[in-house]
C-alpha cells in the first residue's frame, strides 16, 4: 500500500507528495516493511502505453511533482491506466511500482491538515526522539503552536507536533527526515489497532472521510490496520 503525503494548505498552491511510503504487508503474518521514496527522485520509470510513449526516459520533473502532472493530463493517465478518480494518485502508484517490481495494490493520499486530523483521531502517537530536530514552523490554521524543538526523550505528540516533527530537515537532510517519517509510522502502525482502533473507529472514520483519498474502502483500511497490529513491528528501509 502506497502512503502519500501532500503539502496542499490554504496557502500553497497545488499538491507535492513530498512523502511516499511503500508498506509491502504478508497478509498471512502481518509482518511489514516500509520502503522510503526519496521526493526528489529523477527520471522515474513510466507504466507501458501511453505514458511510456511520453517519457520514453523517465518523468522529466522530481518526483514530487509527478502528482500534480497526473491530475493536469488526465486523459493521457486514463489512457494507459484505464480509468481512475483520481489520476495523480494512480499514476504515482503505477510508477512506484514498475521501478520497485512491487504490485501496489492500494493508495492513500493525506494533505498536512488531514495527517493533523487521523493521528488525533487515532489518539496521538507515543515516540522516542534519539536526535534533537528544530520545529519547521506550523502550517496555517494549526491547532495550537509546536515546540520549538523535539528533544531527545520519549514524547507523547498529537497530530499538530507528529506532523511537524515529521517535516522537521534544517539540521540534516530530507533523507533522515524520510527516516523520521518511517518512524512516526511504524510506531502509529505499532501502538494502534485491535481494541484501540475499535474504540476511536467513529472518529477516525470520519477524519478518514473528510480528509484523505484513497481508492480502499474504510473497511479495507480498517483490516490493513489490524494486519499491522497482528505482526511484527514494521521495518524500515
Amino acid at each position: 500500500m502506497l502512503l502519500l503525503g501532500g503539502d496542499a494548505g490554504p496557502d500553497r498552491s497545488g499538491l507535492r507528495t513530498d512523502s511516499l511510503n511503500l508498506v509491502s504487508i504478508d497478509l498471512s503474518t502481518g509482518d511489514t516493511v516500509i520502503i522510503g521514496i526519496p521526493r526528489n527522485l529523477f527520471d522515474a520509470p513510466m507504466p507501458p502505453g501511453a505514458l511510456r510513449k511520453k517519457f520514453p526516459r523517465g518523468f522529466d520533473d522530481l518526483m514530487n511533482a509527478l502528482y500534480g502532472w497526473g491530475q493536469s493530463n488526465a486523459d493521457t493517465v486514463t489512457a494507459s491506466l484505464g480509468r481512475t478518480a483520481d489520476p495523480g494518485a494512480s499514476l504515482v502508484a503505477a510508477s512506484i511500482a514498475e521501478f520497485t517490481g512491487l504490485r501496489v495494490d492500494g493508495w492513500v493520499l493525506v494533505d498536512m491538515a488531514g495527517f493533523v486530523d487521523v493521528i488525533d483521531a487515532l489518539g496521538g502517537v507515543r515516540l522516542q526522539v534519539t536526535k534533537a530536530v528544530p520545529s519547521p514552523g506550523n502550517i496555517v490554521d494549526a491547532k495550537h503552536p509546536t515546540p520549538e524543538w523535539f528533544t531527545v526523550g520519549l514524547h507523547e505528540l498529537d497530530g499538530t507536533d507528529a506532523l511537524a516533527y515529521s517535516r522537521s530537515r534544517d539540521v540534516d537532510s530530507d533523507y533522515q527526515r524520510m527516516a523520521r517519517q518511517r518512524c512516526v509510522l511504524a510506531n502509529v502502525a505499532a501502538q494502534h489497532g485491535g481494541p484501540g482502533l475499535l474504540r476511536s473507529w467513529p472518529s477516525l472514520a470520519s477524519a478518514l472521510s473528510s480528509t484523505v483519498r484513497t481508492n480502499l474502502s474504510v473497511s479495507q483500511l480498517a483490516g490493513v490496520l489490524d494486519r499491522l497490529r497482528g505482526g511484527r513491528a514494521p521495518s524500515r528501509s
